[in-house]
């Protein structure tokens, strides 16, 4: 049991390393929006044309690979059936592959029908552009695809570094075209973000192949294991598009607003989702695979101890991080403005839309691993069923509170944040329910401990602040002479590290004298590994 532990927990480990670094390089590929072409009508129409092709990419593949592909390929492989697995994995890789490119074809032809339906604020330039935009980027959705593939087969194999370290390149590259290529045309940075995703896809397989020696050119609908990949695969599309369309709909309310709101919603939700996909989605990629594999062996009991484990470890990480967003909302908008392009209109919406996202950092984390559960246990009809509740309380919140509000954008992000809190709270209930008592009264004290802990973070970090007025120290771009940008960022990633200093030692400290037993587990391997650091000096 112990060695398993560290086995997940090391999986862990690697991934949110691997994970830290693409949300890092994705946050500045985002960023450079507003930096470069500006919080203004070309970047909203630049940015909309990408939540376009992540639509379309969720529509066809969405959880399918983290559904069906992860826990059947994981399961053969258990049974040392790994050669006839593979007929399934290549039947479900060649029609999903030949889906997604008959959608590519559609989507590029029927591109002038389409985006009018969906963008809904904006004026004819900005739609003849997104058009444009949008027919360049659409090949880029098959070639993701085919790297998603990719990538869930690595983690089928427990190779999470390799799967989790590919997205990086990807966000570089992107980043390259924006600064590059912006000299030549917004259409030409969409150029080169295609060939991003190439080089993505490729760098993925290079490290595949090895693992791909069975995969044939073949569609075998008459094998079993086909057809439960297959079943379990259309539920999870379907419940990863009702949650994708969650998310546009956010994105196509908020083009109803003033120009740079979709810029400003875009920054907010990078801000969000960063430590959201460093510990929800690296710790929900770790524990898939062994969920999967004591469920099949019938190990209920190890499957529920950890779950719990995952869901406690994920509130000792995210509750801290929800709480540092809110109090540290401006200067972490501020930090990441490269540009007086983004205006300060612009930053106080994304402010205020940050704040409102905090809410579905948490929602959205543990929904992750729930999502997992369910996946393990080869039901993906389930989070189906309470994504539709979702996005039909999320359509329902936005349309009130842009009506009758004064929130602007920020009431989009309120709406969609409280869409997720019911998911969360309906799923757990029915994993509960599902696997005969999980032990919430467990993951309850856990989580009151960490909010208690968060709280008493959040006033040091004010009373901080108001004490050495680190955020009035904050430089203003504008007010910084040209060549001084860097002195200036400097200066700030020195206020938010301070900041994030006395948060953490505040947080653990509480969570520790209050026992928690993973804030301690924590505090035992950081204790450990420096041990290990000084010995060898």
């Amino acid at each position: 049991m112990r060695q398993e532990k560290r086995n997940v927990g090391s999986a862990a480990a690697v991934v949110m390393t691997a994970l830290v670094v693409s949300r890092l390089t994705g946050f500045i590929r985002q960023t450079l929006v507003p930096s470069v072409i500006g919080s203004n009508e070309l970047g909203d129409a630049y940015d909309f044309a990408f939540k376009i092709t992540d639509l379309m990419f969720y529509l066809l593949v969405g959880g399918s690979i983290a559904a069906a592909l992860i826990p059947v390929l994981t399961g053969y492989i258990a049974k040392k059936e790994e050669k006839d697995g593979w007929t399934a994995v290549s039947t479900f890789v060649n029609t999903m592959f030949l889906a997604m490119l008959t959608l590519v074809v559609l989507g590029i032809i029927f591109a002038p029908q389409i985006v009018p339906l969906l963008a809904l604020g904006f004026s004819e330039t900005q739609i003849s552009l997104i058009v444009d935009l949008s027919r360049i980027l659409l090949p880029s959705v098959g070639i993701m695809m085919l790297a998603g593939m990719v990538n869930g087969i690595l983690n089928a194999y427990h190779r999470f570094s390799a799967a989790a370290y590919g997205p990086s390149l990807y966000n570089v590259l992107c980043a390259f075209s924006i600064i590059f290529l912006s000299r030549i045309s917004i259409q030409a940075i969409a150029v080169g973000v295609l060939c991003s995703a190439l080089a993505y896809f490729l760098f993925q397989l290079a490290f595949a192949l090895k693992n791909m020696k069975h995969y044939r050119v073949v569609i075998d609908y008459r094998h079993k294991g086909s057809r439960r990949m297959f079943r379990l695969a259309v539920p999870s599309l379907l419940s990863s598009s009702i949650a994708q369309v969650n998310v546009f709909i956010t994105s196509m309310l908020t083009t109803l607003y003033p120009a740079g709101s979709v810029v400003a919603l875009n920054i907010a939700d990078r801000i969000w989702q960063t430590p959201y996909g460093i510990f929800a989605q690296g710790m929900g990629i770790a524990m898939l695979p062994t969920l999967s594999e004591h469920y099949a062996a019938d190990k209920l009991d190890e499957f529920k101890r950890i779950l719990i484990k995952g869901l406690n470890t994920v509130m000792l990480l995210t509750v801290p991080s929800a709480a540092a967003l809110a109090v540290l909302a401006k200067p972490l908008i501020e930090f990441f403005k490269f540009s007086a392009k983004f205006d300060s209109g612009s930053m106080a919406t994304a402010q205020r839309i940050l704040i409102f996202f905090t809410v579905a950092l948490l929602a959205h984390s543990l929904l992750t691993i729930l999502i997992r559960a369910f996946y393990a246990v080869n039901d993906t009809k389930t989070p189906l069923f309470t994504g539709i509740i979702e996005i039909l309380i999320n359509i329902g919140g936005a349309y009130l509170l842009y009506r009758f509000t004064d929130l602007g954008a920020g009431g989009m992000a309120l709406s969609f944040s409280i869409a997720g809190v019911v998911n969360a709270v309906l799923l757990f209930f029915l994993i509960n329910k599902k696997v005969n008592g999980l032990g919430l009264g467990n993951f309850l004290r856990f989580s009151i401990k960490a909010i208690v802990s968060a709280i008493l973070m959040s006033a040091a970090i004010l009373l901080l602040n108001h004490v050495l007025n680190l955020n009035g120290a904050m430089l203003n771009y504008e007010a910084a002479q040209a060549g001084d940008i860097i002195k200036v960022k400097l200066h700030e990633l020195l206020v938010l590290g301070i900041n994030a200093a006395v948060g953490i030692f505040v947080y653990f400290g509480a969570m520790i004298l209050m026992k928690a037993e993973e804030a301690i587990d924590v505090f035992n391997s950081f204790k450990s590994k420096l041990r290990s650091i000084l010995k060898r000096k």
